[in-house]
C-alpha cells in the first residue's frame, strides 16, 4: 500500500499541486472503498457466521489505521515534501458516496458499534475510532447517534437486569451511584437512561394492572422496583394516573352508558371496586368520572336532550359515591 503511495509522491513533482491531490486522494479513497466492499460482503453473507462477523470489524479496523497513518503524516514536521492530499481518507466522490449506498455504511457503522459495546461497557479508544469512522463514511451527527444510541440502550438495559436479578443495584450502597456508573462505562446520556428506567416502571404497572386490581404484593413489587432504579414520586403519580387512570375511565364508561335502569347495585359495586382495586385517591376517582361523563355526553349525545339528562345523571351519581 505504501509502495504506491510514494510512487504516487514522485508522480506529484511532474503534476500540479491541485491534480496530484486529486489523484493521491482518489487512490487512497480506491484503497478504502476495497475494505468496504469486503467488509459488506462478509455483513450480508446468507450464511454469515461469528466469524465472518469478526472479519468486518478487522477490515474497518484496517480502514481506521490507514486512516491514522495518513493523519500522522499529515501532522508530521516533514509534511510539505509528501504527497500532495496527505490527510483523512474519505468515501465522498467515490463509489460509496451515495444515499443508497450510505444505507451500507450504516449497516457498517451498527456493525462497529456493536462490536465496541460487545463486553458491556465503551472505551475511550473505541470512542475516537467511531467518530473517526463517521467522519469517513461521511455521516451526520444525528445518524451515528441514532445508531449509537440505539445499540447502547439495549446494552444498557441488558446490565440493568443483569444488575436487578444478581442483586448487585438492591444491595449496592447508593443506587444512585450505581446507576450513575452503568451510564459512564457505556457512555449513555443518564437523561435517556431515566427515560429507560420509567418505561420499565411503567410496564411494570401496565403488567401489574392488566386485572384491574393491584394487589399488595403487586404494590410492593413496584415499591421496590421505584427505589431501585431511583424514579422520582412525580413521575410514579403521573404513572398510575395515566394508566390506573385508563382502566377505571374504560369501568366508569361503561357504567355511565348503562343508563339510570341499568346503573343497579352490581354496577356500583364494580366502580367502586375498580377504584379502591387500582388504588386511586378519592379526589383522582372524581377527577375521572367527571371527564368520563362529559366525554360519554358527548359522544352518544345527537341532539337529544334526554339522553343528556341520562348521562349526566348516571355520572353524578357515580361521581356523588366517592363522598361517601
Amino acid at each position: 500500500m505504501w509502495n504506491s503511495l510514494l510512487a504516487l509522491d514522485k508522480l506529484s513533482y511532474r503534476l500540479s499541486d491541485e491534480l496530484a491531490e486529486d489523484l493521491f486522494r482518489q487512490h487512497t479513497r480506491k484503497l478504502v472503498e476495497k475494505n468496504i466492499s469486503a467488509a459488506l460482503d462478509r455483513l450480508k453473507s446468507r450464511t454469515r457466521t461469528v466469524q465472518d462477523v469478526v472479519k468486518v470489524v478487522e477490515e474497518l479496523d484496517k480502514i481506521l489505521a490507514f486512516n491514522n497513518k495518513l493523519i500522522s503524516l499529515k501532522n508530521h514536521e516533514d509534511a510539505a515534501s509528501f504527497a500532495c492530499g496527505v490527510g483523512p481518507v474519505s468515501v465522498s466522490g467515490g463509489k460509496y458516496d451515495s444515499e443508497r449506498e450510505k444505507d451500507d455504511l450504516k449497516l457498517l457503522y451498527r456493525a462497529y458499534v456493536t462490536d465496541a459495546l460487545s463486553g458491556g461497557r465503551m472505551e475511550e479508544h473505541k470512542l475516537a475510532a467511531l467518530n473517526q469512522l463517521k467522519n469517513i463514511f461521511g455521516l451526520g451527527k444525528r445518524e451515528a447517534e441514532s445508531i449509537t444510541l440505539d445499540i447502547t440502550s439495549k446494552v444498557y438495559r441488558k446490565r440493568l437486569a443483569q444488575g436487578v436479578s444478581s442483586g448487585d443495584l438492591e444491595f449496592s450502597d447508593s443506587k444512585a451511584a450505581f446507576l450513575q456508573n452503568l451510564c459512564e462505562e457505556l457512555h449513555f446520556d443518564p437523561q435517556k437512561a431515566t427515560e429507560i428506567h420509567e418505561e420499565i416502571y411503567r410496564q411494570k404497572l401496565q403488567q401489574c394492572a392488566a386485572d384491574g386490581v393491584l394487589s399488595d404484593e403487586d404494590v410492593k413489587a413496584l415499591t421496590r422496583l421505584r427505589v431501585m432504579l431511583c424514579i422520582p414520586q412525580h413521575t410514579i403519580d403521573a404513572a398510575h394516573s395515566d394508566i390506573c387512570g385508563s382502566l377505571f375511565e374504560k369501568v366508569v364508561k361503561d357504567a355511565i352508558a348503562s343508563g339510570v335502569d341499568g346503573y343497579d347495585a352490581d354496577v356500583k359495586k364494580a366502580v367502586r371496586k375498580a377504584a379502591h382495586g387500582l388504588r386511586l385517591t378519592r379526589e383522582s376517582a372524581m377527577s375521572i368520572a367527571g371527564k368520563a361523563t362529559k366525554e360519554v355526553t358527548w359522544e352518544q349525545l345527537q341532539g337529544s336532550e334526554l339522553s343528556l339528562n341520562v348521562l349526566s345523571i348516571v355520572g353524578e351519581t357515580i361521581k356523588g359515591q366517592f363522598y361517601l
